[in-house]
């Protein structure tokens, strides 16, 4: 694996330096095929550890595709916390930035250990006009993956109305929140309210697929803890789901799982892998 990673750099210092569109598009396919072969190999561990290990900045497009793999593999708690402070270590020198810079996409995408002091930048980040405008949707997605209060699920609730051309990935964070993996206390009052939200989305939008997806996906996640729904709204829910019925998965599993009917286990492998999707 280090001769293939070897070979890697080799060829993303070639293609930063080649001027023909067509030698790019060759020389890429072979890239991803050596990208593919480092994701495939079992010890995630032994790449991260070459890559920081030999990091640097001297040809940009190398740098950039080192860190696109290191926010990729799965690392023990050690090794993603290193890597988490890299990539904390590379925002914070970006903040000012004033162009979209590939890297810094590929360390917000990275994040996933739950962190209160990464929860809190991230949501700073909220504040900072200009590194929001070039980054709003790595941002959502990074302090979703990193948070673990009620506050932060009040937060993301929060932005739908800020960020409307945000919803599909605001929604997914408001799934992640509220899934049983993350355990978070959640009023009754306060899911009552989201809920009752996305239902008069799902009756003005009943054939907006992408949003619908991610709302289903994150009543679904809300679904397997029941007390936390109160009756009234319990029933309002069905009815809306019956009434506007779709052949989404996500809603299908909704269904299931708000008649306490357990998931298939392709509908769980669907679940774990919507978890996962960022």
């Amino acid at each position: 694996m280090t001769e293939t990673l070897k070979e890697l750099r080799k060829l993303y210092i070639i293609y930063e330096n080649l001027y023909s569109l067509e030698n790019k598009i060759n020389l890429i396919f072979k890239i991803d095929e050596l990208e593919n072969k480092i994701f495939n190999f079992p010890n995630h561990n032994f790449i991260a550890d070459d890559i920081l290990y030999s990091l640097d900045k001297k040809y940009i497009f190398n740098f950039s595709q080192q860190i696109y793999i290191l926010s990729k593999l799965e690392l023990n708690n050690f090794l993603q916390s290193k890597v988490e402070k890299l990539f904390l270590n590379l925002i914070i020198e970006n903040l000012s930035t004033k162009r979209k810079i590939p890297y810094i996409s590929h360390c917000l995408k990275g994040f996933k250990l739950l962190s209160e002091s990464n929860s809190a930048f991230f949501r700073s980040l909220f504040e900072n006009k200009d590194f929001l405008s070039l980054y709003s949707r790595e941002i959502i997605i990074a302090y979703s993956k990193v948070s673990s209060k009620e506050e932060d699920f009040i937060f993301l609730f929060s932005l739908l109305k800020k960020f409307p051309f945000l919803k599909e990935e605001i929604y997914w964070g408001i799934g992640s929140l509220a899934s049983p993996i993350k355990n978070i206390h959640l009023k009754r009052i306060i899911i009552d309210e989201y809920i009752k939200y996305t239902l008069k989305y799902i009756r003005k939008y009943p054939n907006n697929n992408i949003i619908l997806e991610n709302i289903f996906y994150s009543l679904l996640e809300i679904s397997f803890v029941q007390s936390r729904i109160s009756g009234n709204i319990f029933n309002q829910t069905i009815s809306t789901l019956i009434k506007y019925k779709t052949t989404n998965i996500f809603q299908v599993m909704l269904l299931k799982s708000l008649n306490n009917t357990p998931l298939s286990q392709e509908e769980i492998f669907i679940l774990n892998k919507k978890r996962n999707i960022y």
